[in-house]
């Protein structure tokens, strides 16, 4: 198929060609100017068209987007009735809802509220930071939590559960193949509907191990990079026998499993992140640390053994002051293996440095800033905010691996909004790149995706606009006109037949 006529976006030139692009199969065979067709080719004329690559979300949750499109999202409730009305129209023996505000909500959850208005049935409501949650006193004896009672500053005379003892009830909750087909259907959708044709994700868990891989290696609806992820109740120690890691491993055309992820600490909402000194609006509070130094370091040299690439959940300078000296004992010169450091919604200009000296990638939420501003000043004070938080600048100026992602279903998907609360910190270019080739080198995909190249994977979007002419309102507003994936035209707002057009 031959498209003429495009001003087509280079990300690294950060400059437009005008030229046709011809497209083979699923890849782009050449980007020329005045290409001649082919016998019996068909052909778009594009002129006007701007063409961009396919944008890469660096991290989200697939899996977990795909279920909030699907199910109710308590984020949505105004009301105690609204919520005891939703909660009775469940009809699971377990009910699970996601997206409760603990800054925001306009009514505070606790055990005794759950209990009145589900005696019957165990009962988990998980924050929108997917950190904290609301269990009632039936979940409490279903789940076998009393021997939790305290940990991770969980509560549970109140219904509080945190971090590990969250995890502990998610291990519960299995899905089926069926169920995990769709949401990843449902979010792949939603995704390429934005632009979006690739995403970094951590949906193997504890509730999805059953049933996970053989519904990814069946989907052909995006490009995913998934990451075991091996925060508790899992060790890495079985995952690094040959016999397993080889079992996980795979490396086709829409499906890449080649590393791990772990979760470090919490999150500033729910007081979790793990900070060098205390909350400011809690004291005697510092929040948790999953693994040690050395537990971290004995991670990270099982991990080089068998060059898979370790990803890090790390929001509090705690957190990271602990993963940096495991980094920087444990893995090889100049990071060959692209180790990621995903959130790192604080850092010292010491860790700064640290970070550029040890060659790590980083992984960060622009779209975080706003919705999480207010919220993040009370935890930290204005002081201590203003001086280590959101650090994107600092990042920047020390030329660091930096790619741009929202973290979906805790932030919404757009990513033409994340670029636009990107530009508090760094020009619009930067930002794309941020999109694509970062999110591409990260995946080890730099050949690959993330420009409109021969060779490349033929993902892009179209816009009648240029996307860097546009106001920064009317680019958090903006979506695509038309998309291509893997070589076909994709209906997201438009249809295109591959046939050969009247014109020019």
């Amino acid at each position: 198929m031959l498209l003429r006529r495009l001003n087509v976006y280079d990300p690294i030139e950060q400059s437009y060609r005008s030229c046709d692009v011809r497209i083979n199969s699923n890849k782009i065979e050449a980007v020329s100017n005045q290409l001649n067709e082919k016998e019996s080719e068909p052909w778009v004329d594009l002129a006007g068209y701007f063409a961009y690559p396919g944008l890469i979300d660096a991290h989200v949750h697939l899996v977990g987007l795909g279920k909030s499109l699907i199910e109710p999202n308590i984020g949505e409730i105004q009301s105690l009735e609204e919520l005891e009305c939703l909660l009775q129209q469940q009809h699971s023996e377990i009910i699970v809802l996601r997206g409760f505000s603990l800054e925001h909500a306009s009514f505070a959850l606790d055990k005794k509220t759950l209990d009145a208005m589900i005696p019957d049935r165990p009962v988990l409501i998980v924050g929108k930071c997917g950190h904290v949650g609301f269990v009632n006193s039936q979940a409490i004896s279903f789940f076998g939590l009393d021997k939790f009672s305290t940990m991770d500053g969980s509560n549970l005379s109140s219904g509080l559960i945190r971090e590990r003892v969250l995890d502990h009830v998610r291990g519960f909750i299995v899905y089926t193949y069926s169920q995990l087909q769709s949401f990843l259907k449902k979010g792949s959708q939603h995704f390429k509907s934005f632009g979006i044709t690739s995403v970094h994700t951590d949906d193997w868990t504890a509730s999805t191990c059953n049933n996970l891989l053989p519904a990814l290696d069946e989907q052909k609806d995006l490009r995913i990079y998934e990451h075991i992820n091996l925060s508790p109740p899992f060790s890495i120690n079985p995952f690094v026998q040959e016999e397993k890691y080889k079992q996980l491993y795979r490396n086709t055309s829409f499906l890449n499993i080649s590393s791990f992820k772990f979760i470090l600490d919490g999150s500033f909402e729910g007081r979790s992140a793990f900070l060098k000194e205390p909350y400011f609006d809690q004291v005697d509070e510092y929040g948790v640390l999953y693994y040690s130094e050395k537990e971290l370091s004995n991670i990270l040299c099982m991990a080089e053994k068998i060059n898979w690439t370790c990803n890090f959940h790390v929001i509090g300078d705690g957190a990271l002051k602990t993963i940096l000296n495991a980094l920087n004992l444990s893995i090889k010169e100049s990071n060959p293996l692209r180790h990621r450091l995903i959130h790192l919604q604080m850092a010292s200009n010491e860790q700064v440095r640290l970070i550029q000296q040890l060659g790590l990638y980083i992984s960060m939420q622009p779209l975080f800033y706003p919705a999480d501003k207010e919220m993040a000043e009370k935890r930290l004070g204005k002081t201590r905010l203003e001086s280590t938080g959101y650090p994107f600048e600092n990042i920047l100026q020390h030329g660091i691996h930096l790619s741009l992602s929202t973290d979906a279903p805790v932030e919404q998907v757009n990513p033409f909004y994340n670029m636009s609360v990107a530009e508090c910190f760094m020009d619009r270019k930067k930002a794309f790149y941020g999109y694509t080739v970062a999110g591409a080198t990260a995946a080890f995909q730099e050949n690959k995706q993330g420009r409109i190249m021969p060779g490349f994977f033929a993902d892009m979007f179209f816009l009648k606009e240029d996307l860097f002419s546009l106001s920064r309102d009317k680019l958090a507003e903006t979506r695509p006109d038309l998309l291509l994936f893997n070589g076909e035209w994709e209906d997201i707002n438009h249809h295109f037949d591959n046939r050969k057009e009247e014109g020019k």
